[in-house]
């Protein structure tokens, strides 16, 4: 940034950092009168850094911040579940125990309504994936629990169910 005045004079560090008045920031893209903290405006809604004066006189200007930070860009194709992996039973996913939950959906189930069910990729110790969707209640607590804690895998070392006229009922991790 140039910091003369049309007369070709030199702008002092105050006039420089004062009179812009009303701009929208970078940050939260409101319209606001920057904050001046020692050589830095910052604004007062969000708290985030402006325009800085660095040392040897030049002006540090955010214009376009990034908009997210890498650690949170997720790839598109961890937003869905793996369709081409193989479905299993639950008798066969308990047979695979220990084993690690590493994505997981829910959804409302179709066939019963005001019911979901998850659908979950999984890993067993010994590297083979599966997909294991079930509609327990259990499961789903446990997988919505997972989600508010933030987790983005779940250890699973038991599969507990009952089973009532053949099907299995109460299912239940551990």
């Amino acid at each position: 940034m140039d910091n003369r005045r049309e007369g070709g004079e030199e702008m002092s560090e105050e006039e420089e950092l004062e009179g812009f008045g009303k701009r929208r920031c970078p940050h939260c893209l409101e319209l606001i009168t920057p904050e001046r903290r020692d050589n830095t405006l910052i604004c007062p809604k969000c708290g985030k850094v402006i325009e800085r004066k660095l040392p040897g006189g030049k002006t540090l200007r955010i214009e376009h911040p990034e908009e997210e930070e890498e650690e949170n860009i997720v790839p598109a194709s961890e937003l869905t579940v793996d369709w081409s992996l193989e479905r299993l039973p639950i008798n066969e996913v308990k047979a695979r125990t220990p084993f690690v939950i590493y994505n997981w959906h829910i959804r409302p189930s179709r066939f019963r309504p005001g019911t979901d069910y998850a659908i979950m990729e999984c890993e067993d110790n010994q590297g083979r994936k599966f997909r294991w969707n079930t509609s327990g209640k259990a499961v789903i607590a446990s997988l919505e629990e997972a989600e508010r804690r933030g987790a983005q895998k779940i250890l699973v070392r038991e599969v507990l169910y009952d089973e009532v006229g053949g099907r299995p009922v109460n299912i239940r991790i551990r």
